[in-house]
């Protein structure tokens, strides 16, 4: 599905001759030369920006509402935008960004600080281990990060994120004081599995008795029980529960309409909406609320 004439769209320009300008230059790493519709790519002129081209109308939809959800839990996210480039006479659409550089802050991963400072045991952004939480709460007088943390974990627990890794997680320092930096990548949300080895679901159309009975949610499984004991006794992550039950995810799906003019059916925000009613559920029966 093509973006709409209607919506402001910004045009990069022809991959061609932006490799061709010696004030700017497109960095390869990730970017399949012979098929950049797979994957994204870095253009330099006066500040990086990444270009990351548009698969399927999904996970258009997903990623921009993730901007949004993050946003909803007061953390800084990445702001995507409609743009369209050309390639060997072909347009390829999709959503550019602006990185974040603040001569204020120098940047790391998470999975480096926690490396330098012999607080992680696996590099993988693994829900099912909470440990590094209470290591950073120990090793740092700054209960700011932490809390970031939490909510992060929130947060992707409740959209199914499947996709971050602590390599993903980008760390800022000013001083003595750490926060997490732009969050992006939502693109992996909202979906749904019939069992834990089978491909995720995308399908529009099912009602509400099929996922209650048949379909899985992979980030609210993933949780043990003594996880589960954490996130109950611990505010923060109660409170981010209890933020998420009263969220209006169709208000959401309005904002990225109105902001982007790209047409949402009514079928997305049911489809939204009832996976929404669905995790709340799950988080009642599965004791996630204290």
């Amino acid at each position: 599905m093509g973006l709409n004439n209607g919506n402001d769209i910004i045009y990069l320009g022809k991959i061609e001759d932006i490799l061709e300008m010696g004030t700017q230059s497109i960095f390869m790493t990730g970017w399949n030369k012979l098929n950049p519709f797979l994957d994204g790519f870095w253009i330099k002129s006066d500040r990086f920006q990444y270009f990351k081209p548009m698969k399927n109308y999904t996970d258009l939809i997903n990623d921009l509402l993730g901007e949004k959800i993050t946003e909803f839990f007061h953390l800084p996210s990445v702001h995507n935008k409609l743009a369209e480039v050309s390639f060997q006479g072909e347009k390829i659409q999709g959503l550019l960004s602006v990185k974040e550089e603040q001569k204020q802050y120098t940047y790391q991963t998470i999975e480096k600080m926690l490396l330098e400072n012999d607080l992680m045991i696996t590099a993988l952004y693994n829900i099912r281990n909470l440990s590094f939480i209470r290591a950073i709460e120990e090793e740092y007088n700054d209960f700011l990060l932490p809390n970031q943390l939490k909510t992060l974990i929130i947060r992707d627990i409740i959209t199914n994120e499947q996709n971050r890794k602590m390599q993903d997680i980008v760390i800022k320092k000013n001083m003595e004081v750490l926060e997490i930096s732009q969050i992006k990548n939502y693109e992996q949300e909202w979906k749904l599995s019939i069992l834990e080895d089978r491909e995720d679901c995308d399908d529009l159309d099912i009602i509400e008795e099929e996922i209650q009975l048949n379909y899985r949610i992979k980030g609210l499984l993933s949780v043990t029980e003594e996880e589960k004991e954490y996130i109950r006794k611990d505010n923060i992550f109660q409170e981010n529960l209890n933020l998420f039950m009263n969220m209006d995810i169709r208000g959401l799906l309005e904002q990225v309409e109105l902001e982007t003019h790209l047409p949402i059916n009514q079928k997305d925000y049911d489809y939204y909406s009832l996976y929404q009613e669905t995790v709340k559920q799950k988080l009642k029966k599965q004791r996630f609320l204290s």
